[in-house]
């Protein structure tokens, strides 16, 4: 299950008050010491001792709203127990029906199971009582993105960003809105903007040089990936978006081996080994025998797991490209279609007639 974003643990509150008994007095002890120990397994990313020390609070005291809270953040967010987490909730907004965090987490579950209607309807809710609250915007907009209505995502993020203009998560997805729906020059400005601070957050640095490949300007966009490095030296997402601007910039494969050697030495480069061999594939295709860099490519179906989605992208666009040059343009259209699914950031503009996305504006 995809991790929520927009879903926060919530601090543990201590109720011990004046005139309780010794017994009283007791529970709350144990409770503060479980306190301690779900936190510090928590920072050891030990859930299911977590879970265990959630469950002990809530024994001792069921009325405790932080601790089913933090219980269903655990379930949703990192057990993959999202049906347990939704009875939490319910049952937090049963007793609280007003309160606003608690319609996002909910909500947050029905936005990954992709119950939309459902979703929006709570995030509506959560903004209803808390006028100052962000995120029901954020994620709602997230939710048009998903759906494809840009111009309504732009709009509600628009309104969230308002209520938090320094949320790099909203200007990120307000940039990303803004791409989508055509209006490159506002997001430039937005993320320009935002990207002059320093250190610049790294989701607004990525949006900020994917916007700069879309625009056709790679060196910028290389800069960007090459200042953050300063700060992210060893990233397995910074190091291989180089490649990816490199492929686009047309460098030489000697150019790209160099950048794929500094990818192959981060410390995710054993879990991702799927990215070598598309890379290698490319190259093939590009410089070597294409009809094996297309076998080899297509050898890759299906091997590309989920938070590298992207990369599904890259091959389909990389397939469309070679096809082409093998004049099979039915094969060459469909895969096309595909990467523009998969990467509209990119890809949204691509046409066969280009050698790279970039080209394309």
């Amino acid at each position: 299950m995809k991790k929520l974003t927009g879903i926060f643990f919530v601090a543990v509150l201590v109720l011990a008050a004046l005139g309780c008994g010794d017994k009283d007095k007791a529970i709350q002890r144990k409770i503060k010491v479980l306190e301690g120990e779900s936190a510090t397994a928590l920072k050891n990313m030990n859930f299911p001792v977590a879970e265990e020390k959630f469950n002990q609070i809530i024994k001792l005291d069921p009325t405790s709203h932080p601790a089913r809270n933090n219980l269903a953040v655990l379930y949703a967010r990192y057990m993959n127990k999202p049906d347990e987490a939704v009875k939490l909730w319910e049952a937090l907004i049963k007793e609280t029906p007003k309160n606003s965090a608690y319609l996002n987490n909910l909500a947050g579950i029905y936005l990954t199971q992709k119950k939309f209607d459902q979703a929006i309807e709570l995030y509506n809710q959560a903004k209803e009582f808390h006028r100052n609250y962000h995120l029901p915007f954020y994620n709602i907009g997230r939710i048009y993105i998903e759906q494809k209505k840009y111009p309504e995502a732009v709009l509600e993020l628009k309104k969230g960003i308002e209520l938090a203009e320094n949320d790099s998560n909203m200007i990120a997805t307000l940039s990303q809105a803004l791409i989508l729906n055509g209006q490159l020059d506002e997001a430039m400005t937005l993320l320009t903007k935002k990207y002059e601070e320093n250190p610049a957050p790294l989701i607004v640095s990525m949006m900020y040089s994917k916007l700069n490949r879309r625009t056709g300007n790679l060196k910028r966009a290389m800069e960007i990936m090459d200042e953050n490095m300063k700060f992210n030296p060893q990233m397995f997402f910074l190091l291989s978006e180089r490649v990816e601007i490199a492929f686009a910039m047309g460098n030489t494969q000697e150019e790209i081996r160099k950048l794929i050697s500094q990818v192959e030495t981060t410390p995710d480069a054993p879990k991702y080994a799927v990215f070598f061999d598309l890379a290698n594939s490319r190259l093939e295709l590009r410089d070597g025998d294409m009809n094996k860099g297309i076998e080899q490519l297509e050898g890759l179906k299906g091997k590309i797991p989920g938070e590298l989605i992207y990369l599904e992208g890259i091959r389909q666009f990389s397939l469309s490209q070679g096809y082409l040059k093998l004049d099979q343009k039915d094969k060459a259209e469909a895969a096309l279609a595909v990467a523009r699914e998969l990467d509209p950031i990119i890809y949204q503009n691509a046409v066969l007639e280009t050698e790279t996305a970039s080209e394309s504006e």
